[in-house]
């Protein structure tokens, strides 16, 4: 939808896949000098530079912040039941960010399989895990899990779910209390374009259908496939084929609804 409507979109990805170093570096400054009680509303607005709008983490653990150095920003917030959303995370996001800090591969190549539909686990692991991922994975638990879970909550880990529930509601509940401000939309993707064209006062409102990127098969294709293809080769003897895309499982294998895997939204 963002690029719908010609925006560049501050996001996960800006952060994972464009100057990974430098963005990470700019949230760890973030991080330091709150940390520290000093200003941090002109980062968020050199971070921000040329962007149209901003969503996603690290930016949700922080939007408090971000709308007090950009005022004049409209906030839009989606939700969803608790449970869904925490079993959305754990089969993506908080997934590829353990990943990020440990390294290990076993838990990518369990979700693979049940995307696919045929497991990886044989094949040989090669290649170092890089010093970049390990300071995003850092940086996404100071920046993000810990000011949101908790300081220390693993949201990978099954025995913290209660804590990063926890977690998810009262950034619920915060985001709330600007209910019946003129700058504030509650949205789901069921509204459609409407309810964003008035709120961002568009003259004309896109006609065609709402795209629905964000499912469990876009997360595998452009986040869990490419990582794991780096990161293994098939045993000797075996063909070099990567893992088959995702539409390539059979309907009865089961099809994935929508887990909100590639947008993370809270």
């Amino acid at each position: 939808a963002k690029w719908a409507v010609g925006w560049d979109i501050y996001n996960m990805r800006t952060v994972f896949m464009k100057n990974t170093s430098y963005h990470v570096g700019a949230w760890m400054e973030i991080y330091r000098e709150h940390k520290a009680g000093r200003p941090i509303g002109h980062l968020f607005r050199k971070l921000f530079s040329g962007f149209r709008a901003v969503t996603d983490y690290p930016a949700v653990a922080w939007w408090k912040e971000i709308r007090d150095a950009l005022p004049e920003a409209k906030v839009v917030h989606t939700s969803r039941p608790a449970g869904d959303w925490y079993k959305s995370s754990f089969e993506t996001t908080f997934a590829i960010v353990e990943y990020a800090q440990t390294g290990k591969l076993d838990r990518l190549l369990d979700i693979e399989a049940a995307i696919v539909g045929k497991s990886r686990k044989d094949w040989l692991q090669t290649g170092d895990h890089s010093q970049k991922l390990r300071d995003y994975g850092e940086m996404m638990q100071k920046v993000v899990w810990d000011r949101l879970f908790g300081e220390g909550v693993n949201p990978a880990d099954p025995q913290m779910r209660d804590r990063v529930i926890d977690g998810f509601e009262r950034h619920v509940a915060s985001v709330s209390e600007l209910n019946g401000d003129p700058r504030f939309l509650v949205w789901q993707v069921t509204d459609g374009w409407r309810p964003l064209c008035d709120l961002m006062e568009f003259e004309t409102c896109p006609t065609s259908a709402f795209p629905r990127m964000n499912d469990r098969k876009t997360f595998y294709r452009a986040s869990l496939q490419p990582t794991l293809n780096a990161r293994l080769k098939p045993p000797v003897g075996r063909s070099h084929s990567r893992a088959p895309p995702p539409q390539a499982r059979k309907a009865s294998g089961g099809a994935s609804a929508r887990t909100g895997g590639a947008h993370h939204e809270l």
